[in-house]
């Protein structure tokens, strides 16, 4: 099938039906199915259509609320990879919510052994561009959520971006530091960052 006669609201059809299922391996489908949506876009330059945003979106906060741990975990790089190509096409319709599942997604997901650290540092640093407030959020509000503190891995994507968007003597850095729970392993990276 020619990918050019597919049109965005099928897409979006095929997203609604992918999100009624519970095998990962289809769930999976969905963030492939995004990905070819930009790069293969009728127009002929990379975009995405809010309506298939929209269901990727939606697919992604039903999966983190009610699928198993280990369903999240499977689709989570390609979540992540899909994401960051939506983030890299900077349309400011599609942020807010692109934000908004990325981080219900890496305080669900230890990115260890699954995801590519630096495609996380890339898309908290593609969205900390627009939304200035972000990276002061995720350490107040997701680092500890609920009693559970944020895996060592994403801990540490967190304070990667952190430190390319402020530096390493930033406040944010600092807060990481006086935090109980924080991982020694990211409190020794940061010290260490700091004295190079």
């Amino acid at each position: 099938m020619n990918a050019q006669a597919v049109t965005p609201a099928e897409i979006a059809q095929v997203l609604a039906a992918i999100s009624q299922e519970t095998a990962p391996e289809v769930l999976q489908l969905a963030y492939k199915l995004t990905t070819a949506a930009i790069w293969n876009h009728p127009g002929g330059e990379k975009t995405l259509e809010w309506e298939i945003a929209s269901a990727i979106f939606g697919l992604t906060r039903s999966v983190v609320a009610t699928a198993p741990g280990m369903t999240v975990d499977s689709i989570a790089n390609g979540a992540i990879t899909a994401f960051n190509q939506i983030g890299l096409l900077e349309d400011t319709r599609l942020i807010p919510e692109l934000t908004e599942c990325s981080r219900q997604l890496l305080r669900a997901v230890d990115i260890r052994g699954k995801i590519d650290k630096l495609v996380v540092t890339g898309l908290l640093n593609t969205l900390a561009k627009f939304d200035p407030q972000l990276l002061a959020k995720m350490v107040e509000e997701d680092l500890e959520t609920n009693g559970q503190i944020l895996p060592i891995a994403n801990q540490q994507a967190l304070v990667v971006a952190i430190s390319h968007n402020q530096g390493y003597s930033s406040p944010l850095l600092d807060l990481m530091l006086a935090h109980p729970r924080v991982s020694e392993e990211t409190k020794s990276r940061i010290l260490q960052q700091r004295h190079l």
